[in-house]
């Protein structure tokens, strides 16, 4: 699996003069030095909180769709042709695929290399359902992914993610703008125990964002 950057915005997450006066840097003499404190910041809080700042367009690679284990679910899914025939309903857990970002913002397309075929299809985006809210993605009812063909990044994903510009929630601003004071106030390494306190605090934040 990969993730794959196709274009980003350059949206401002922090500006020079908010870091500055949270800084109490009232001087232009460090104004390269505050800007790479923010930089290294957006990046530091981003990964950890695996979200996305600015808006982002990803293509998420991988070499197949889940597989299907019909063992996992005998005898109610076996045998699986008299399920259609039948008509009757079923929904398979493992076939969701999760983004590995957050906030996702929409599923642009899914295109993979048929088994058969060893083109490149496009599916219909009828046959899928997507919760942006969970970042996630998986076959309708009654439908599980078609047969790409078993080889290197057979199938790819293009999403959206990314808040919108100036729609960063605020206590992601304020983790951004601590770690820039941290980083201010320690220029020879932010203290392990004082690193330790601020990645739990960003994980918390991640999580009452995620409800």
């Amino acid at each position: 699996m990969s993730l794959v950057v196709v274009s980003q915005s350059d949206a401002t997450i922090i500006p020079l003069d908010r870091a500055k006066r949270w800084l109490r840097v009232d001087n232009d003499d460090e104004d390269d030095r505050v800007q790479f404190l923010i930089d290294a910041a957006v990046e530091y809080v981003a990964q950890h909180a695996r979200m996305v700042f600015s808006k982002t367009v990803f293509q998420l690679i991988l070499d197949n769709f889940p597989a299907v284990n019909w063992y996992q679910y005998y005898p109610v899914m076996a045998p699986f042709p008299q399920l259609l025939t039948l008509g009757q309903n079923f929904f398979l857990p493992n076939q969701t695929i999760n983004e590995p970002v957050y906030p996702v913002t929409a599923i642009d397309f899914i295109t993979y290399v048929d088994a058969n075929l060893g083109t490149q299809q496009t599916l219909d985006p009828s046959l899928y359902t997507t919760d942006l809210a969970a970042g996630r993605v998986a076959p309708n009812a009654n439908q599980i992914w078609p047969y790409a063909k078993n080889q290197l990044n057979s199938v790819t994903i293009q999403f959206q993610a990314g808040f919108a510009d100036g729609a960063v929630p605020l206590q992601l601003q304020l983790c951004i703008l601590n770690h820039c004071l941290l980083a201010y106030m320690n220029p020879g390494g932010i203290p392990a125990a004082e690193k330790e306190m601020f990645d739990k605090a960003i994980e918390s934040n991640r999580q009452v964002l995620l409800i």
